[in-house]
């Protein structure tokens, strides 16, 4: 049977005119039938030979599948923002808490809406100094929700903020919570928990080199601040997570192969090395600024002088050609 597409031209096979990212018709004259191929359009499409392609959003966009059978059996990975990295302020500021990952598989048909969560500001030379909550990601009503701030590092400091994952406490005070329930920002309703951990507890002020906790990742809780604390003391990140199937140019390197996600910003007491989460956790600099979250991966940022911003989160579907 000889097939015909929309501008007149004959082709033997439907497959001569697959297209990536268009919608193509085809006509047979034999039994005037109309044919659409399945389009998937929607962020930076990758086609890179192994079977699948895979639709990338670092921005916000619209996923649209259609032609074909109509639907998609697709994996999805979506992260949200992480949270920003509390200010010390004289004493141990917490890490933030990394973006909610979402690792699973579902059908896809039709529009959906896409938007990316951006990174929690870094706490700073004000009071509070509290980091900000890290805003969610979603695909439609697939939301991963963003990361809790890291408590301010005063005598009267605070508590990490709650988040997907909570972001790690002040010295003298407690981690957020992740997965919490109720309130703002980066907070999870509850029939989407859980996307995370707890950030850290603070420790107990000791003169100098008093240290804050590290904000909760992906794949475990944030650490604790040492207590008692003292002179280079560290609370690293929590861990984030690996996906196995996500392309070598997205997400961070891990301890395991895969490219992973989520990890929790940290802290240090002075002299200290806090180091972050793998998964885009950024590093503590009590003396500096903390390092920010990796773009794109989720991780939460370290604390400091001021606090890093944490990472922007990530959207990505993969399904076979």
């Amino acid at each position: 049977m000889a097939f015909k597409n929309i501008q007149g031209n004959t082709r033997n096979s439907l497959l001569d005119y697959s297209v990536s990212g268009k919608a193509v018709q085809y006509h047979s004259s034999e039994n005037n039938t109309v044919f659409v191929t399945l389009s998937v359009t929607g962020g930076t499409i990758l086609t890179p030979g192994d079977g699948y392609q895979y639709n990338i959003f670092e921005g916000p966009g619209t996923l649209q599948v259609y032609g074909g059978p109509g639907s998609i059996s697709a994996q999805y990975l979506i992260v949200g923002g992480g949270g920003g990295g509390g200010q010390q302020s004289g004493r141990g500021g917490g890490g933030g808490g990394a973006g909610g990952v979402l690792n699973n598989s579902t059908t896809f048909s039709g529009e959906y809406t896409v938007q990316i969560g951006g990174g929690g500001a870094g706490g700073h030379n004000y009071v509070p100094g509290i980091g900000g909550e890290g805003t969610p990601s979603y695909i439609g009503s697939l939301i991963a929700y963003g990361g809790g701030g890291g408590g301010h590092g005063a005598v009267d400091g605070n508590n990490g903020t709650p988040g997907a994952s909570g972001g790690g406490g002040g010295n003298y005070n407690l981690g957020g919570s992740g997965n919490k329930i109720t309130g703002t920002g980066g907070d999870i309703p509850a029939p989407l928990s859980p996307q995370g951990n707890p950030g850290g507890n603070g420790g107990v002020a000791t003169s100098p080199g008093w240290c804050g906790a590290g904000g909760g990742g992906a794949g475990g809780a944030g650490t604790d601040g040492p207590n008692p604390g003292g002179t280079a003391t560290n609370a690293p990140g929590g861990i984030g997570v690996a996906v196995p199937w996500v392309p070598a140019s997205y997400g961070t390197p891990g301890p395991t192969p895969g490219r992973w996600f989520g990890g929790g910003g940290a802290s240090e007491g002075s002299g200290g090395t806090g180091v972050g989460g793998a998964g885009g956790g950024g590093d503590a600099n009590y003396a500096g600024t903390g390092s920010n979250g990796v773009q794109y991966s989720g991780g939460g940022a370290g604390m400091g002088a001021s606090g890093g911003i944490g990472g922007s989160g990530i959207a990505i579907i993969r399904f076979l050609l």
